[in-house]
């Protein structure tokens, strides 16, 4: 995000046929609204939900 890189760790819950994770990203930690403008507006956890289906 904004031209940022790091490395993220998530618990996932892998079946034979998909992946499901839930992972609550710090706005933070990405340097997003620091200013006291963008903390009124946003909530300083982003939500990222990921469902992956495999197929053979």
């Amino acid at each position: 995000m904004k031209g940022t890189t790091k490395s993220i760790t998530f618990n996932a819950e892998i079946t034979n046929d998909s992946l499901t994770a839930h992972y609550d990203v710090s706005r933070a930690d990405f340097g997003i609204a620091k200013d006291t403008y963008g903390q009124k507006l946003l909530e300083p956890m982003v939500p990222v939900d990921v469902k992956l289906v495999f197929t053979k």
